[in-house]
């Protein structure tokens, strides 16, 4: 176990693929890394939108910026 929320973070960057477990202000906490997530992750979690499937809408926002450099408007 370490000691700091610092100490901690330096051990998880060392080891993402390991928790890493501390003690801050008496409480024993457990920090891990969750990994990144894209755009296309969060469209997995959220599922269809008004109809659309995840890919219906990844299509659409590329399409959208594909056509124009501004964002899509929603």
């Amino acid at each position: 176990m370490t000691r700091g929320i610092e100490q901690a973070i330096l051990e998880l960057r060392k080891e993402p693929e390991k928790p890493v477990v501390a003690e801050v202000d008496g409480l024993v906490i457990e920090l891990r890394y969750q990994g990144e997530r894209t755009a296309d992750d969060i469209f997995d979690e959220v599922g269809a939108w008004e109809g659309e499937t995840a890919e219906e809408v990844r299509e659409l926002i590329h399409s959208s910026r594909v056509d124009s450099q501004d964002p899509p408007a929603f």
